[in-house]
């Protein structure tokens, strides 16, 4: 206000404490005030003709019916010479969803223009779940966020609740900081039998965060005006229920998109932006840059509560998912002969192993060494119908798995090398000399054994070891890169940034298959194993293969 904003939008979740806030304002401005208070329902809304016959009772009560344009110019006459504030409460209730007005209310885009004029003495707050998008009209955003532990624990403590345990911290969480969840569970923790143990009610009923029906009733509001303003967005909200967000957190953006099978393409973005600008589902840059999305849990155990609902089952979605995911690679022709290699590669190689493995895990395997992710044990877990680390059962111990991953590492240095200033590098621990005892191929184990020898002993004086290695570095690339094409590992060579195979544009599209590809994986574990065999058996392979 400070800044001359003459029409100020408080926007927030439900329950957040929008009202009460421009309440306090207003009583802090010491103004007086007229307020509008929008009923939940559309048609119960009040024409804003009878609010400003009201206001200017005075003026007007000899006419049964003023000109609604006489009366805005009188509102504005009298708002140059009188200091008033306006509140406009639940303002959500008269706009379409898409931030316009409904038809039947578009004059309370009028009386706006009027109070944002710049002469009038005026301030007007309007509270709302969806940001007002009118370009005739400039409002000045205030987002309201949850109340920080502090504020919860102040509340709670001045209703003799106890705050000093891990329950209090997990509570204030997982419902946001939400000023009303925070009133209504208050209410429910003095109740009996939990007697203001918060410790106790929080054990019992962590696993149902909207079990108090005061609660439910907030989000399910929510649902309910999104699914009538925009089927498109509550589809979207729901389906997002399918992730778990327990190992990932948060997902990024190929996430939300390959859930839109249905919308599109070009309108799939605008689907998500409805989401982010009601505050339905979360989102931050992560430290690349990129957007991260999330639900709180609250919001989640409704979404998936709407999704058994409405018996979108688990396995059409995930099918889906798969569909739209193997789209993003599928009109790149360099991606798909990647897939290929994949494919051909993990086939061949499954001949030479002792292990019987699942064909998809050769391919995430495969697909990782030629492009390579940090997460990529993360897919064996979902694969191997595995819930965590802990019970993850080892490295590969095939010799010929060993080989090829050993071969790529090798390489992976190779361009430090190069430079003459290079200094103190023990180039033999880039190079894995157990590796030799993992080749049956005679000509290949002979091969790699020269090579070993090419590389300076670590124990050499440092100018001895480095002009020994710029005698030999080129013959023991040449034979590395030998035993490369040998194993059928070319494609691997972009991982060690010797060879630029793929664009950037590339190498974002394949992150974000890969990604969508994890997420998928971490589902199966809510599908029938029917469909858990379907996506296995189709992962990572080429469009064509599949079709």
């Amino acid at each position: 206000m400070s800044k001359g904003a003459k029409v100020i939008g408080i926007y927030g979740k439900g329950g957040v404490g929008k009202t009460t806030l421009a309440h306090r304002f207003i009583k802090k401005l010491g103004l007086q005030s007229w307020e509008i208070e929008l009923p939940i329902q559309p048609e119960d809304i009040t024409p804003v003709e009878q609010k400003l016959k009201n206001w200017l009772y005075p003026d007007f009560k000899d006419e049964i019916e003023p000109e609604f344009g006489t009366m805005l110019e009188k509102l504005k006459d009298k708002l140059k010479t009188k200091k008033k504030c306006v509140l406009i409460d639940n303002f959500e209730s008269a706009l379409n969803g898409q931030g316009k007005f409904m038809a039947d209310h578009r004059r309370y885009l009028e009386l706006l223009r009027v109070l944002a004029n710049p002469d009038v003495h005026s301030v007007t707050l309007i509270t709302s779940r969806e940001p007002l998008k009118e370009s005739k009209v400039t409002v000045e955003a205030y987002q309201l966020s949850g109340l920080d532990q502090e504020a919860w624990q102040d509340f709670l403590c001045s209703q003799n609740i106890k705050t000093n345990s891990p329950a209090f911290i997990d509570m204030h969480t997982a419902y946001g900081g939400n000023t009303k969840a925070m009133q209504i569970l208050s209410g429910a923790i003095k109740q009996e039998p939990y007697e203001g143990d918060l410790e106790a009610y929080w054990q019992e009923n962590k696993e149902d965060l909207l079990i108090e029906t005061d609660l439910e009733d907030l989000v399910s509001s929510q649902f309910k005006r999104l699914k009538q303003t925009d089927t498109e967005a509550y589809k979207l909200l729901c389906r997002l229920g399918i992730y778990r967000y327990q190992q990932y957190s948060q997902v990024p953006s190929v996430a939300l998109i390959c859930l839109l099978w249905d919308v599109p393409e070009e309108k799939r973005r605008k689907v998500i932006k409805t989401l982010q600008d009601r505050f339905l589902v979360e989102s931050q840059k992560d430290s690349f840059g990129k957007i991260r999305y999330w639900l709180h849990p609250v919001i989640r155990s409704e979404a998936i509560s709407r999704l058994r609902l409405n018996e979108e089952l688990n396995d059409e979605l995930l099918l889906s998912m798969k569909k739209e995911i193997d789209k993003t690679l599928a009109t790149d022709e360099k991606l798909q002969h990647f897939l290929t290699w994949v494919n051909q590669k993990s086939l061949s190689v499954s001949t030479e192993l002792e292990t019987d493995y699942k064909p998809a895990i050769l391919r995430a395997y495969y697909f990782e060494t030629g492009f390579p992710f940090t997460i990529y044990r993360n897919f064996l877990l979902g694969l191997l119908g595995l819930k965590s680390p802990k019970d993850f059962p080892g490295y590969f111990i095939d010799k010929p798995l060993k080989l090829d991953r050993a071969l790529i590492s090798s390489l992976s240095f190779t361009p430090l090398f190069i430079k003459d200033e290079v200094v103190e590098i023990d180039y033999s621990k880039y190079f894995d000399v157990n590796i030799i005892n993992n080749v049956y191929d005679s000509e290949l184990k002979n091969l790699l054994q020269n090579t070993k020898y090419l590389l300076p002993e670590p124990t050499m004086e440092h100018e001895l070891r480095q002009n020994l290695w710029q005698q030999n570095y080129l013959v023991w690339l040449n034979n590395m890169l030998k035993a490369i094409y040998e194993r059928n590992l070319h494609y691997a060579l972009h991982s060690t940034k010797l060879i630029k195979i793929f664009s950037e544009e590339q190498e974002e599209l394949l992150r974000q298959y890969h990604e969508a590809c994890l997420l998928l994986v971490d589902c199966l574990n809510n599908s029938s194993e029917n469909v858990r065999t379907i996506i296995e058996d189709e992962l990572f392979l080429p469009w064509d293969e599949i079709h």
